[in-house]
């Protein structure tokens, strides 16, 4: 009988197990996006369609969200972009030389 019981607490920690999956995912396709976006660079729109398919992910799972973060993301994402003629981006992986040119 306890197997039955701790399901629920195994469903919910296996929930929020791929929500905070989810949202990492997104952040650091974000960033990426941001990057190769500020720098001109290939892979823009793939990275624009990952963001628009783990946003769909997010939102159909946990449609809370919908309200508050899609703008919240909006926002954050532009605020990652920067104009690479005013100087290094500190944590910019193309600026210090970690990311590539095109997307493999």
């Amino acid at each position: 009988m306890s197997g039955r019981i701790n399901q629920p607490r195994r469903h919910r920690a296996q929930r929020q197990a791929r929500l905070a999956e989810l949202l990492l995912k997104r952040d650091q396709t974000a960033k990426e996006w941001a990057e190769r976006f500020s720098h001109g660079l290939d892979g823009v729109p793939q990275l624009t369609l990952e963001l628009i398919h783990l946003e769909a992910a997010l939102t159909d799972g946990w449609p809370h969200l919908t309200d508050r973060w899609v703008g919240e993301w909006a926002v954050a994402d532009v605020r990652k972009l920067h104009d690479p003629d005013a100087g290094t981006e500190p944590g910019c992986a193309v600026c210090t030389g970690r990311l590539q040119p095109s997307i493999g």
